[in-house]
């Protein structure tokens, strides 16, 4: 057993999926399958549950992931201490980042990082933000960029960005014209407690974010498809599938009508986090982004 089968092992569980695992972890999936039966003939139990439609872990295997999380975590503050002890630090510095908000953040905050940090490789790691968060706490990135809630008391972070919402209906939809009429700032959402919404997979926070909006407006939203990208959310939209509520910076598509979203919950801050002392002094330095 090595540390990387831990992480391949955490991958999964988080996951619940050995493509997505695969990926994430830079391998290919049959590699990955012969890891963990080799690590389960090894310990001889059985650490997932595998059939045609998902990843269940057992309980043995929800012991193990608990234990490896420690295990990674301490390995990681291991290689830090002594880094540190020999008066050295790495030569790379790893960015946690979602592949949607990377293409408008990035450009913003690379040069940044550069500047203060000169000499240091900057590595792109991307995820959802609530992997993004788990790798931060492992010590798999250094810093993040993720959306407010953050869920660990372990983690520090400073503002960078406060994003507003836009509801995103397509031209064809015949509420699209009645949102039109309403003055700006007294969007309604009830209007659309009858359509069918296109949001992110369950357990995202944009979903979990989209469900309180809608709720505040006294309805459940009645979602017909999900997806894990926001890109792909949008592109639904202007095929006319559903409607959605996006980040106001994304793409727009001259057929879609997007509405500024201005009641409750209408932003959210998107912050730099990090967890190692050592990184808030270059946190502290990194502009307020006021534009993307």
């Amino acid at each position: 057993m090595n540390i990387n089968q831990l992480r391949y092992i955490v991958a999964i569980a988080e996951t619940k999926n050995f493509s997505k695992a695969a990926k994430k972890s830079f391998v290919s999936q049959p590699a990955l399958s012969q890891y963990v039966k080799k690590l389960e003939e090894e310990l001889g139990v059985e650490i997932f549950l595998r059939n045609k439609s998902k990843v269940e872990i057992t309980e043995a295997g929800e012991i193990f992931v608990e234990e490896a999380i420690k295990l990674i975590e301490s390995y990681n503050n291991l290689l830090s201490r002594m880094e540190e002890f020999a008066g050295k630090s790495s030569k790379t510095l790893t960015l946690g980042i979602s592949q949607f908000y990377g293409k408008y953040f990035l450009p913003k905050v690379i040069p940044e990082l550069q500047k203060l940090c000169p000499g240091k490789e900057i590595k792109i790691v991307e995820a959802d933000s609530k992997i993004t968060e788990e790798n931060l706490l492992r010590g798999d990135v250094d810093l993040a960029i993720i959306p407010l809630p953050i869920y660990s008391p372990k983690i520090k972070y400073r503002t960078v960005y406060m994003e507003n919402f836009s509801i995103a209906v397509n031209e064809k939809n015949s509420k699209a014209e009645t949102l039109k009429k309403l003055k700006k700032g007294e969007i309604d959402l009830s209007i659309l407690k009858d359509e069918d919404f296109v949001l992110l997979n369950e357990g995202l926070k944009l979903r979990e974010l989209s469900e309180k909006i809608c709720k505040s407006y006294g309805f459940s939203p009645k979602v017909i498809l999900e997806a894990e990208n926001l890109d792909t959310l949008n592109s639904l939209v202007h095929y006319n599938i559903g409607v959605s509520l996006l980040p106001s910076m994304i793409t727009k598509y001259s057929d879609v009508c997007y509405f500024d979203y201005t009641g409750e919950y209408a932003s959210r801050e998107t912050v730099v986090a990090y967890i190692d002392d050592k990184y808030g002094e270059i946190v502290d330095k990194i502009p307020v982004i006021s534009k993307v």
